[in-house]
């Protein structure tokens, strides 16, 4: 356990990774999510670990946030998967709820997109997963969120629901911030996952639910994909950006994810896929066909 300064310093320098999250550093977050639940009794082997963090950060210190404004055409997808019809389902169709007193949207029209995933027993002391999401206005991330989620599931079919569920909730928070602000916002938002199960129980109306434990996350989805907002889309691990947010992967893995995101100031169409890391090091990034499909998921 540590003593004395020690605790300070621990305590500071988790406190700052905090700050460095907020100002667009995504590549660190799950690493930070383990250590913020030791701040009541750190260790040494802790404080070791957070250094690590601003080394990392160090290392990868060219992480920028770029504002695109251009909208993700999502035609293909609208053609690969049509609507359902839910009207002899229990929730209806009735339309998304709109502000009564929101003012009158002016100006050019946004779109929603969300990434997310969930890791199953991220933490080996609770068993609990953690849900990390990313969220786009247009192509800018404005949001991103990692978190040991506030309940233990005993399958990746439960946690990624779990996930699912927090992503809808954040998707119809920032819908309804941004039409209270007169912001033009498209009908539906777009949400990628990586569980194929999770994804065609939420978006088949006539999906059964085996397991009660979910039943609420379940049908929140469920109500949010049958009234037309959301549109939940399965996409392969490899492509999804989310999974940096919840696994510790290695560089081969989480680089070619963010790189479009944080390490490249272009036009992310004109990235080459064998373009090496920001300091010429000389580790190769994914194999070619991994990073050109990473680039146009984001494009």
């Amino acid at each position: 356990l540590l003593e004395g300064p020690d605790i300070t310093i621990y305590l500071s320098l988790v406190g700052q990774t905090d700050w460095l999250i907020n100002i667009g550093t995504i590549h660190v977050m799950q690493a930070v999510v383990a250590p913020s639940a030791f701040r009541a009794a750190p260790r040494q082997g802790h404080l070791d670990r957070v250094k690590k963090i601003y080394g990392f950060v160090h290392k990868y210190k060219e992480a920028a946030i770029r504002i695109r404004t251009g909208i993700p055409n999502y035609q293909e997808i609208d053609n690969q998967y049509p609507d359902f019809d839910w009207a002899e389902s229990v929730y209806g169709t009735e339309p998304e709820a709109l502000p009564m007193n929101m003012p009158e949207p002016l100006g050019k029209w946004v779109r929603i997109t969300e990434y997310v995933d969930a890791n199953l027993y991220f933490d080996l002391l609770s068993g609990r997963a953690c849900t990390g999401i990313l969220i786009f206005l247009n192509q800018t991330p404005i949001e991103w969120y990692s978190k040991k989620q506030s309940t233990v599931a005993t399958a990746t079919f439960g946690s990624e629901f779990v996930a699912a569920k927090t992503a809808v909730e954040k998707a119809q928070d920032l819908r309804y911030t941004l039409r209270m602000l007169g912001i033009p916002v498209d009908y539906r938002t777009y949400m990628f996952g990586d569980n194929a199960s999770v994804i065609t129980q939420s978006t088949i109306p006539h999906s059964q639910l085996a397991k009660r434990h979910h039943a609420l996350a379940y049908h929140y989805v469920r109500e949010s994909v049958a009234n037309g907002t959301i549109r939940f889309v399965h996409i392969d691990g490899i492509n999804n950006p989310a999974d940096c947010l919840t696994k510790f992967l290695g560089y081969q893995q989480w680089y070619p994810l963010l790189r479009p995101i944080l390490f490249w100031l272009g036009d992310t169409k004109d990235i080459p896929p064998d373009k090496r890391t920001p300091k010429k090091k000389k580790r190769l990034h994914h194999n070619k066909i991994n990073s050109l499909r990473t680039v146009s998921t984001h494009e």
